[in-house]
């Protein structure tokens, strides 16, 4: 599970971790990651630097799966060039030789606080980026709301409200294999 505007302190990480009983987890200022299985591993965070980001290597203790990446973000939201540089940053650190990333195996979750779907607030953001999703990744809520449209997924106890400016985007890449 992945959260973002968080704002955890040091004093309360034992609190939440013993809250959601979390096998392992990896916290910052203003993003979470928290495993509930003893077979999902983070490795340390790889963006130890940026307090809006977190990058693991999850991996299992036994090789029971695929080694996976993920990207959780927590993008500025007071203006346009913060959220660029911010963009360069998480890309630069995507193509960084020396982690030896996947694309195939990456997961990107988070709050990018721009609106993909209305072109003047997604122009407020970076265009390499922008382009890097659209190369590479699907949206996952997209897929999800095209499926309620066409009736395809029944929700009897879930209210569901979705609004176009969607703002969340969970983003899987296109060859990402299924690890259950």
């Amino acid at each position: 599970m992945t959260f973002q505007e968080t704002h955890v302190s040091d004093n309360t990480l034992s609190i939440i971790n013993t809250q959601f009983q979390a096998r392992y987890s990896l916290w910052i200022r203003r993003c979470g990651i928290v495993s509930f299985s003893p077979s999902f591993i983070f490795s340390d965070n790889l963006a130890p630097k940026n307090d809006r980001m977190i990058f693991t290597k999850v991996k299992h203790p036994y090789n029971a799966f695929v080694t996976f990446w993920l990207l959780v973000l927590y993008v500025p939201a007071t203006s346009g060039r913060q959220r660029q540089q911010f963009f360069d940053q998480v890309l630069h650190l995507l193509h960084n030789q020396d982690l030896d990333i996947n694309f195939d195996r990456l997961f990107i979750t988070g709050d990018f606080n721009y609106s993909y779907l209305r072109p003047k607030l997604s122009s407020q953001t970076s265009i390499q980026w922008v382009s890097f999703l659209e190369d590479h990744f699907y949206n996952a809520l997209m897929i999800f709301m095209a499926f309620l449209l066409l009736g395809r997924m029944t929700l009897l106890t879930l209210q569901l409200t979705i609004s176009l400016s969607i703002k969340h985007f969970v983003l899987k890449l296109l060859k990402a294999t299924y690890i259950g």
